[in-house]
């Protein structure tokens, strides 16, 4: 049976809520010598390739947290969820990670994501990897940025969570763009408003989910990895492209079935 990509359909607060459920804040401690904590994050998702369940993020995300373990102030690199933290270090999870791709894939386990009160996505595809997304293709992109983070108590943080549903703009065998018409935008969860020149870091190594559709059942698909959003820092002099958001992701299909790198598809994407 095909599996049909989605179109411009209504993306209903449900689908939103779903692709937010397969995310978790992957983030890490530093404290300086006064004691004072402070917080790195990017976010990770989870995926079943049918052959291995696997956590996935951006490849510069694993690197950032490699560098900060050397130092002295680093504490401690874990997964935050609504129900358990999973704690580890990267060494012990790493499967792959390649900073061409900007990809990196960690080994968890179905009880663990469970324990986090996390999701997995197996998506409709009828093997692994799915199909590329196309330009219109329905996507749905999700992460947690630092920005939308607090403290709500000594150690213990609360990670905003940021879900955007869109058409894909443009499609190369190595980069998905996603370009996000402010005036388009509306609401569906949440409170507030989003403002213009917001801040996304912290949203790398999140999901992008293409919307499908496979004898009469609708569903989902792994698209991609989100590996850079909208980061204009807290300069107001700093660019931004006035009513737009634009995010980035390289696509799904160069992660393997058992959680390695597709790297000669790469290199034939990249010539």
């Amino acid at each position: 049976m095909t599996l049909e990509i989605l179109q411009n359909p209504a993306i209903p607060e449900v689908e939103l809520d779903f692709v937010g459920s397969i995310a978790a804040p992957f983030y890490w401690v530093l404290r300086n010598a006064e004691g004072k904590d402070r917080l790195r994050n990017g976010t990770v998702f989870f995926i079943n390739t049918g052959t291995s369940i696997v956590a996935a993020t951006a490849c510069h995300v694993i690197d950032q947290c490699m560098e900060d373990a050397k130092t002295r102030e680093f504490v401690q690199c874990m997964i935050g969820g609504v129900g358990e933290t999973l704690y580890f270090k990267i060494e012990d999870r790493l499967i792959d990670r390649n900073p061409k791709m900007d990809l990196a894939t960690l080994q968890v386990t179905q009880q663990e994501v469970a324990e986090l009160g996390c999701s997995i996505l197996s998506g409709l595809q009828p093997h692994w990897p799915p199909p590329l997304a196309q330009p219109e293709h329905a996507v749905i992109l999700c992460g947690f940025p630092g920005k939308s983070r607090s403290e709500i108590g000594p150690s213990e943080h609360m990670f905003g969570r940021v879900a955007i549903g869109t058409n894909v703009s443009n499609s190369r065998d190595a980069k998905i763009s996603l370009l996000v018409e402010r005036e388009g935008m509306y609401r569906c969860l949440g409170e507030g408003v989003l403002p213009e020149n917001y801040n996304f870091g912290g949203i790398s190594g999140g999901p992008l989910v293409a919307l499908a559709e496979r004898a009469g059942i609708r569903a989902w698909t792994a698209a991609g990895v989100i590996v850079n959003g909208p980061n204009p820092g807290d300069d107001p002099s700093q660019q931004f492209i006035s009513g737009m958001e634009v995010f980035y992701a390289t696509p799904i299909h160069f992660i393997k079935a058992d959680g390695h790198l597709d790297i000669d598809l790469w290199n034939n994407s990249n010539p």
